[in-house]
């Protein structure tokens, strides 16, 4: 059951969620044969790029997605692929229509656009080429990536380090109480959250998916991975700190946990 979640891969092999036989039976959406191309359609995500994959396992799409398949063998699906990918924000301008508050890709934009079609031999060749040049850029970015992690790794040590013992190493120290933070200064207290936060879990409302379509708007609608739509109307406006508290996220850590949001918007 893919969904723009799940679109931060080239190849699609799995998903985060699943549709039974008999769901698949009792719904409106088809099961989508390996090799085509998917396409999101309508996500905050669309402001600035155009997510993409080719599945390499049956799926099934959600509303927010559309797939592509050739007509005939004029065309290869891969090389659609590198065209769409390499040509994002021109493409964002032309599929999209201006000046709606949801961001989204125009059905009839998309069909009626004017695509370049080599002959099959020269989409082949030029698909290898991508492949093969892409491969090594991606390996350097891998590279790059792992010193960023390395580097991430310092960062939340610091932090870290400071939040727990303070910026001044002489200062005396005194027993915290909690296993993992140790030592802290002796002039710092230990409270409990409880005391300090105050929790408005109370207050946040989930909307279904086809509630949210009923009532697109400007305002962010947040979910455990972040903003996951807009709606019509806002629950909280200021400054508060976000925690996802279930879901996938929590243990896959894709994205962050808490987040630090202001402004007017939804809690899922």
């Amino acid at each position: 059951w893919v969904s723009p979640k799940d679109m931060k891969t080239q190849w699609m092999k799995d998903t985060q969620d699943y549709i039974t036989e008999l769901g698949l039976q009792n719904s409106s959406t088809n099961l989508i044969e390996e090799g085509t191309l998917l396409i999101v359609f309508r996500s905050g995500i669309l402001k600035h790029s155009i997510p993409i994959s080719i599945n390499l396992v049956p799926v099934t799409l959600n509303q927010d997605m559309k797939s592509f398949h050739p007509i005939d063998e004029r065309i290869i699906t891969r090389y659609l692929f590198y065209f769409i990918l390499g040509n994002e924000e021109n493409l964002l301008l032309d599929w999209s229509k201006q000046g709606v508050t949801v961001e989204s890709l125009e059905t009839d934009f998309v069909n009626k656009f004017h695509l370049p079609i080599p002959k099959r031999e020269e989409q082949q060749q030029i698909v290898e080429h991508l492949d093969k040049e892409t491969s090594k850029i991606d390996s350097l970015i891998e590279k790059t990536e792992q010193k960023i992690e390395l580097l991430k790794e310092q960062r939340t040590s610091l932090i870290n380090q400071v939040v727990t013992k303070g910026l001044n190493p002489d200062v005396e120290m005194k027993d915290s109480g909690v296993e993992w933070i140790g030592e802290i200064p002796r002039e710092w207290k230990i409270s409990k959250v409880m005391y300090e936060l105050e929790f408005h879990n109370n207050l946040r409302i989930p909307l279904s998916s086809e509630e949210r379509d009923k009532r697109r708007g400007s305002y962010r609608y947040y979910g455990s991975t972040g903003v996951i739509d807009y709606v019509d109307d806002y629950l909280f406006d200021g400054e508060y700190i976000l925690t996802g508290e279930d879901g996938s996220n929590i243990k896959l850590r894709t994205y962050p946990l808490s987040r630090l949001v202001t402004g007017k918007f939804w809690v899922n």
